[in-house]
Protein backbone atom coordinates (compact mmCIF):
# COMPACT_ATOMS: atom_id res chain seq x y z
CA UNK A 1 0.00 0.00 0.00
CA UNK A 2 1.26 3.49 -0.84
CA UNK A 3 2.15 5.96 1.84
CA UNK A 4 0.20 9.17 2.24
CA UNK A 5 3.07 11.12 0.67
CA UNK A 6 2.98 8.91 -2.45
CA UNK A 7 -0.71 9.70 -2.91
CA UNK A 8 0.05 13.42 -3.12
CA UNK A 9 -0.62 14.47 0.47
CA UNK A 10 0.81 17.84 1.47
CA UNK A 11 4.38 17.82 2.70
CA UNK A 12 4.84 20.50 5.35
CA UNK A 13 8.64 20.37 5.01
CA UNK A 14 8.59 21.58 1.39
CA UNK A 15 8.24 25.35 1.21
CA UNK A 16 7.39 26.81 -2.17
CA UNK A 17 8.48 30.39 -2.66
CA UNK A 18 6.38 32.83 -4.64
CA UNK A 19 9.41 33.63 -6.79
CA UNK A 20 9.63 29.95 -7.80
CA UNK A 21 6.06 30.08 -9.16
CA UNK A 22 5.27 32.52 -11.98
CA UNK A 23 1.51 32.22 -11.98
CA UNK A 24 -0.38 34.45 -14.39
CA UNK A 25 -3.45 35.56 -12.47
CA UNK A 26 -6.85 36.21 -13.97
CA UNK A 27 -7.72 39.93 -13.89
CA UNK A 28 -9.13 40.98 -10.53
CA UNK A 29 -7.62 38.10 -8.54
CA UNK A 30 -5.85 38.79 -5.24
CA UNK A 31 -2.26 37.49 -5.25
CA UNK A 32 -2.21 37.38 -1.44
CA UNK A 33 -5.13 34.93 -1.56
CA UNK A 34 -3.98 32.92 -4.60
CA UNK A 35 -0.36 32.21 -3.61
CA UNK A 36 -1.03 30.32 -0.33
CA UNK A 37 -3.79 28.27 -1.99
CA UNK A 38 -1.51 27.49 -4.93
CA UNK A 39 1.35 26.50 -2.62
CA UNK A 40 -0.96 24.09 -0.80
CA UNK A 41 -2.03 22.47 -4.08
CA UNK A 42 1.56 22.17 -5.30
CA UNK A 43 2.45 20.34 -2.09
CA UNK A 44 -0.49 18.00 -2.82
CA UNK A 45 0.94 17.05 -6.23
CA UNK A 46 -0.65 19.63 -8.53
CA UNK A 47 1.57 21.37 -11.08
CA UNK A 48 1.40 24.84 -12.53
CA UNK A 49 1.15 24.58 -16.32
CA UNK A 50 3.93 25.98 -18.52
CA UNK A 51 1.96 29.15 -19.29
CA UNK A 52 1.40 29.72 -15.57
CA UNK A 53 -2.34 30.08 -16.17
CA UNK A 54 -3.62 26.78 -14.79
CA UNK A 55 -3.01 23.77 -12.58
CA UNK A 56 -3.15 20.08 -13.41
CA UNK A 57 -2.87 16.69 -11.79
CA UNK A 58 -3.35 13.06 -12.78
CA UNK A 59 -5.36 10.82 -10.45
CA UNK A 60 -5.04 7.01 -10.53
CA UNK A 61 -7.72 4.42 -9.83
CA UNK A 62 -7.85 0.63 -9.50
CA UNK A 63 -10.83 0.33 -11.82
CA UNK A 64 -12.10 2.18 -14.87
CA UNK A 65 -15.45 2.62 -13.12
CA UNK A 66 -13.80 4.47 -10.21
CA UNK A 67 -12.16 6.83 -12.69
CA UNK A 68 -15.52 7.52 -14.31
CA UNK A 69 -17.12 7.99 -10.88
CA UNK A 70 -14.45 10.57 -10.07
CA UNK A 71 -15.06 12.30 -13.41
CA UNK A 72 -18.79 12.48 -12.67
CA UNK A 73 -18.13 13.87 -9.19
CA UNK A 74 -15.94 16.62 -10.67
CA UNK A 75 -18.49 17.30 -13.43
CA UNK A 76 -21.32 17.70 -10.91
CA UNK A 77 -19.41 20.25 -8.83
CA UNK A 78 -18.24 22.01 -12.00
CA UNK A 79 -21.83 22.45 -13.12
CA UNK A 80 -22.84 24.03 -9.81
CA UNK A 81 -19.90 26.47 -9.99
CA UNK A 82 -20.30 27.10 -13.75
CA UNK A 83 -16.57 26.46 -14.21
CA UNK A 84 -15.33 23.39 -16.04
CA UNK A 85 -11.94 21.67 -16.32
CA UNK A 86 -10.38 19.77 -19.17
CA UNK A 87 -10.42 16.10 -18.15
CA UNK A 88 -8.71 13.26 -19.98
CA UNK A 89 -9.94 9.80 -18.99
CA UNK A 90 -7.63 6.86 -19.60
CA UNK A 91 -7.77 3.30 -18.41
CA UNK A 92 -6.83 3.64 -14.72
CA UNK A 93 -6.30 7.41 -14.64
CA UNK A 94 -7.96 10.79 -15.04
CA UNK A 95 -5.94 13.93 -15.83
CA UNK A 96 -7.55 17.20 -14.71
CA UNK A 97 -6.53 20.71 -15.81
CA UNK A 98 -8.10 23.86 -14.37
CA UNK A 99 -7.71 27.34 -15.89
CA UNK A 100 -9.87 30.40 -16.35
CA UNK A 101 -10.52 31.49 -19.92
CA UNK A 102 -12.29 34.83 -19.33
CA UNK A 103 -10.52 36.75 -18.00
CA UNK A 104 -7.57 34.52 -18.87
CA UNK A 105 -5.30 33.32 -16.09
CA UNK A 106 -5.32 31.45 -12.81
CA UNK A 107 -8.27 32.21 -10.54
CA UNK A 108 -9.32 31.31 -7.03
CA UNK A 109 -12.14 29.31 -8.57
CA UNK A 110 -9.53 27.10 -10.32
CA UNK A 111 -7.77 26.46 -7.02
CA UNK A 112 -10.95 25.81 -5.05
CA UNK A 113 -12.14 23.28 -7.62
CA UNK A 114 -8.70 21.64 -7.74
CA UNK A 115 -8.94 21.15 -3.97
CA UNK A 116 -12.42 19.67 -4.53
CA UNK A 117 -10.81 17.17 -6.92
CA UNK A 118 -8.39 16.07 -4.20
CA UNK A 119 -11.25 15.51 -1.75
CA UNK A 120 -13.29 13.68 -4.39
CA UNK A 121 -10.38 11.47 -5.39
CA UNK A 122 -9.92 10.41 -1.78
CA UNK A 123 -13.63 9.70 -1.48
CA UNK A 124 -13.69 7.58 -4.66
CA UNK A 125 -10.51 5.73 -3.71
CA UNK A 126 -7.61 7.13 -5.71
CA UNK A 127 -4.37 5.16 -5.44
CA UNK A 128 -0.68 5.85 -6.04
CA UNK A 129 0.47 5.86 -9.66
CA UNK A 130 1.88 2.33 -9.69
CA UNK A 131 -1.32 0.91 -8.20
CA UNK A 132 -3.68 2.14 -10.93
CA UNK A 133 -5.29 -0.33 -13.31
CA UNK A 134 -3.38 -0.94 -16.52
CA UNK A 135 -4.75 -1.94 -19.89
CA UNK A 136 -3.98 -5.61 -20.59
Amino acid sequence: MASTAEKGAPSPAREIKTTDLNPVLSAGEDEEQIVPALQSLLRAGWTLDTAGTGVSKTFFFKTYFKGISFTNLVAAESATKKHHPTMTVKFGSVHVHWTTHRPAGLSMKDLELAAHCDRGAELVGAVAQGEGQKCS
